[in-house]
């Protein structure tokens, strides 16, 4: 009976990446990605696996969906964040309008970072 709730569920959480990242703007498949200053991603960001940093004086448009590893975020992000598990950095100079949740792993704040909703 597990077994097959833990079916289920799986299928719709992929039902749910499938609808919701054909409507992303950037899927990152590299092991490790940097948003340079200056530079805006319009929309979601998702990223299935690897280190992400976001610079500042970089801007995310909309929020930003990781499955894996650590997210160094110094710039300014529109939406949300949600890591499934890894390790969320704000920095001094990140501005995150939205929420933040990582659900397995750590979330370090460091003074003048901007966070909307935990």
């Amino acid at each position: 009976m597990v077994a097959h709730f833990r079916h289920r569920l799986l299928l719709f959480i992929c039902l749910g990446l499938v609808i919701t990242m054909s409507a992303c703007s950037k899927l990152v498949l590299s092991n490790d990605f940097t948003l340079q200053s200056g530079q805006v991603i319009d929309g979601d960001l998702w990223v299935p696996t690897g280190d992400v940093r976001i610079q500042p004086g970089s801007r995310v448009t909309g929020s930003i969906y990781q499955l894996c590893c650590n997210l160094d975020v110094n710039g300014r992000v529109n939406g949300n964040i949600f890591i499934l598990t890894g390790n969320l950095r704000l920095g001094s100079e990140s501005n995150v309008r939205g929420g933040a949740v990582v659900f397995s792993g750590n979330l370090e704040r460091l003074p003048g970072a901007s966070l909307g909703n935990i």
